[in-house]
C-alpha cells in the first residue's frame, strides 16, 4: 500500500481496480493495528473497485525509522477529520476499537455515508482493559517509561511479525487509561458493527452499547483477537462490501443511462 499526502496527512492508499464506486473508505485502524496488518482487508476491497485509504500514527521517517508524534485523541480525530474533508463530499468511515470511537465522534461534522465499527470500545473501557493486560509487573514498568507504547506480547497467542504492530503515542495511552470521556452520539449512519472475541482490549461487552443503536447492523461473525484482520480479513471484507452495496445501492453506483431509461 503506497504512502500519498492527502490534506497535510500522510495516508496510506489501496487504488481501485476497477473503479467502480463513488464514496471513498477511511479506515482508523485499532490500537496496535499497523497498516500492514489490514493488507488483506483493504486489498480485498480495492479488488472489488472500492478506493480505501488508510490513517497511520506511526510514519518512517528518511532514514527507515518508525516516528510516533505525541499525539492524543483529539489530535488524531482533527487528522481523521482533515484527511476526510479532502477525500470530496461522501465518505465510509471504518474505525476499530479507538478508532470507531474516532469515527462515531466526526459523524455530526462530515458527510459520512456509512460506518463500519470493528470491536467498537468507549476509550474509557479501552484504557482500563489495556492497564490490566499489562499485569502488576507491566504496570509499573509502564508507569517508569517515557515514550511511544509498544504492543506487548499478552495482546495476542499468535506470534505477530513487527510490521503488523505499530506504537502508540504515550499521551494517547495515557489519556484512554486516565478515564478519558466520551459519549456516542444519539444518531449517526447505517453502521455494520463487529464485536470479537479472544481480544485482551475489547471484551464482547464493550461493544454491547454500539450494537443496541438503532443505526446498527450487528454481524454474526465475531473477529478473533487483535490482529483479527490477518486472520479473518478476507471474509470480513466481503461482508462489509455486501453490506454497503446493499445499504447505500444508488449513491454510490453510477448506472448506465440505459438501465435507468428501463
Amino acid at each position: 500500500m503506497p504512502s500519498i499526502v492527502v490534506g497535510r496527512q500522510t495516508v496510506h492508499f489501496e487504488a481501485p481496480e476497477s473503479g467502480r464506486y463513488h464514496a471513498p473508505i477511511l479506515v482508523v485502524p485499532g490500537l496496535f493495528q499497523s497498516f500492514e496488518a489490514w493488507r488483506v482487508l483493504t486489498s480485498m476491497l480495492a479488488h472489488r473497485g472500492w478506493e480505501v485509504y488508510c490513517m497511520a500514527r506511526t510514519m518512517p521517517d528518511l532514514d527507515g525509522e518508525p516516528v510516533t508524534e505525541d499525539d492524543r485523541f483529539d489530535d488524531v480525530r482533527n487528522k481523521v477529520a482533515t484527511v476526510a474533508r479532502q477525500l470530496g463530499d461522501r465518505v465510509i468511515l471504518f474505525g476499530a476499537d479507538v478508532g470507531a470511537s474516532v469515527a462515531l465522534s466526526l459523524v455530526d461534522e462530515l458527510p459520512v455515508l456509512a460506518l463500519a465499527l470493528f470491536a467498537p470500545s468507549a476509550p474509557a473501557d479501552l484504557g482500563r482493559a489495556f492497564q490490566s493486560s499489562l499485569g502488576f509487573r507491566g504496570r509499573r514498568r509502564h508507569a517508569r517509561e517515557r515514550g511511544p507504547v509498544a504492543a506487548h506480547d499478552g495482546l495476542s497467542p499468535h506470534a505477530i511479525p513487527a510490521e503488523h504492530r505499530l506504537v502508540e503515542p504515550r499521551p494517547l495511552i495515557d489519556e484512554l487509561t486516565g478515564g478519558m470521556p466520551w459519549s456516542p452520539p444519539a444518531e449517526h449512519p447505517p453502521a455494520i458493527v463487529f464485536s470479537s472475541r479472544d481480544d485482551p482490549l475489547v471484551a464482547p461487552a464493550q461493544t454491547e452499547p454500539f450494537a443496541r443503536s438503532a443505526f446498527a447492523k450487528v454481524s454474526p461473525r465475531a473477529l478473533n483477537g487483535r490482529w483479527w484482520p490477518l486472520f479473518g480479513g478476507a471474509d470480513v471484507a466481503d461482508e462489509v462490501h455486501r453490506f454497503l452495496i446493499l445499504t447505500l445501492s444508488d449513491r454510490i453506483v453510477e448506472f448506465p443511462d440505459e438501465i435507468l431509461e428501463d
